[in-house]
Order: structure tokens, then sequence, then C-alpha cells
């Protein structure tokens, strides 16, 4: 295993964040009608989990790629996994589907690599509840620190192929 980083952004990702941010909601602050504000002394990162004997691609994540992940994503304190899938597809970006730390966590991400991703409440399900996103799951509560296993498994450099 690889030791944990913070995500550097090269510039070719500032576009797709400027983008990204346009379609997210404003959190300030995580406060939700006078609650305690979310914490946000939690940061944004991933760490590169692939084992060494996977085979990665050359090709990175673009803006309007279409890609296939399998994924994880799960309570950050331990309690629980709250969505899964094996061939799911999107868009990049896709912020209305997905939280936006989830997108940004597959920055330069390459076919065959997974990554766990760290998201703060901020890039997540800020102050909001949100109920389990698959039977049997867990249910996610307001401000909660989310973590996102990723696997890469395909570039489809076509957005049609997300159809």
């Amino acid at each position: 295993m690889r030791t944990p980083r913070l995500l550097a952004l090269p510039a070719a990702l500032v576009g797709l964040i400027v983008a990204l941010a346009a379609g997210a909601p404003a959190l300030s602050g995580c406060d939700s009608g006078g609650s305690a504000a979310c914490p946000t002394d939690v940061a944004f990162g991933f760490e590169d989990v692939t084992p060494d004997s996977v085979e990665v691609g050359s090709v990175v994540v673009g803006q309007g790629d279409c890609v296939s992940v399998a994924y994880v994503g799960r309570l950050a304190d331990g309690g629980g996994v709250f969505a899964r899938g094996t061939d799911f597809r999107f868009v990049v970006p896709s912020t209305n589907i997905l939280p936006t730390g989830f997108v940004l966590g597959m920055g330069n991400q390459r076919e065959g690599e997974t990554r766990i991703v760290t998201v703060p409440p901020n890039l997540g399900f800020g102050p909001f509840e949100r109920g389990a996103l698959f039977e049997g799951g867990v249910d996610i509560p307001a401000c909660s620190v989310v973590e996102f296993e990723i696997t890469l498994n395909r570039i489809f450099q076509d957005a049609r192929s997300c159809s």
C-alpha cells in the first residue's frame, strides 16, 4: 500500500474544478438552520491502494469522458457502507449525481487504479442527512466525513458510451 497524499491539482484540472464549483450547492460552513457547523478540519485527499500486481493504463480521466467505476462509499468513522456499485457509468464532471469530492478524487486517475478518497462535508453531503443509497446500507448523517474506494474500470473518451 502506498502512503496517503493530499490531492495536488494540476493546471488541467482547474477548469474541471471551476465547472464543478459552479454546479455544486453552496455549503458555507455547512450550517443547517442554526445547528452546529460541520467540521472544517478534515482535509480532502486520497490514497492510492492499487496492488502492485495490477497493471494500470496510461490515459487519465478528462472532462467529458464517460467512465465506468466500481466503488464503495462508507462513513469515515467506521459507521458502515452507504453505497456501492460495480459498473457505474457517468460523464465527468457529474455533480448532479455524485458528491463533488468523489469526482475530484478521480483527478489524474488511470484505468485499473484504485483509490480511497476522503471527502469532507463541504465536498460531500454537507449538512444534509441522506438515506442509504442501496438496500441494507446505512443512512448518512448530516455533516458526515465519507470515504469512497473507487476503482476506475474503464475510460470511454466518448460521452455517448454512457447513454
